[in-house]
């Protein structure tokens, strides 16, 4: 059997107050409930209870990146991109979306788990 381990960063519209907001390290088997699950940052709706799929009664995908965004600890050097490594910063940490500085070190773990080379 063939596992989909493609992560996903979305782009949601809010059905109510129409802002936009980002939610990472989305499972391709997930994105299909993003819609329905995820509270809006701005205002804090959330479209409980409706079916997936039904149209206009979620939150709208506005769109869906495959790149890669880059975290590392607030006190590190190593820049991570792989959401299946074992040190991925979860907390305390710092982020960017574009990619990291051009000296950046980043770490050789990611970089196996993403099939580059080391």
């Amino acid at each position: 059997m063939i596992f989909d381990t493609t992560m996903w960063t979305a782009v949601l519209r809010c059905q109510s107050c129409k802002s936009e907001f980002s939610v990472h390290g989305v499972p391709s088997a997930d994105v299909s409930f993003l819609p329905q699950k995820h509270a809006c940052p701005a205002c804090g709706f959330v479209p409980a209870g409706v079916p997936p799929g039904l149209f206009g009664a979620g939150h709208l995908i506005v769109r869906l990146e495959k790149r890669p965004y880059y975290r590392r600890r607030s006190d590190g050097d190593t820049w991570h991109f792989n959401f299946n490594c074992s040190e991925w910063p979860a907390v305390d940490l710092v982020e960017r979306r574009d990619a990291p500085p051009a000296d950046a070190e980043l770490c050789n773990e990611c970089r196996v788990r993403s099939g580059l080379d080391c």
